[in-house]
């Protein structure tokens, strides 16, 4: 199964493959069929030219990142919205 997501350069890390980029392969050092983050210059140098790629977790030496959780909202937050109004 393919598990792609995109994935902004400043969240990469060494181990992912990154399989493509939010640019034309043409003009950057890298394959044209993709490749293994394998040292922090790699990284660097995706930084410099890219904002984000997409990441092939199938192919890629790293577990795939959990899914953010949405942020609970606390129980005894008051809701303008359900406020009373008295009227004398």
């Amino acid at each position: 199964m393919i598990k792609v997501q995109k994935v902004m350069v400043k969240e990469l890390k060494v181990g992912m493959y990154v399989s493509g980029l939010d640019r034309s392969w043409l003009g950057t050092p890298f394959p044209l069929q993709g490749f293994l983050i394998d040292s922090e210059s790699v990284k660097d140098t995706l930084k410099d030219l890219c904002e984000f790629v997409y990441v092939d977790f199938a192919k890629s030496d790293i577990a795939e990142p959990a899914p953010a959780r949405p942020r609970a909202t606390p129980r005894n937050s008051a809701h303008p919205q359900n406020a009373r109004t008295t009227v004398s």
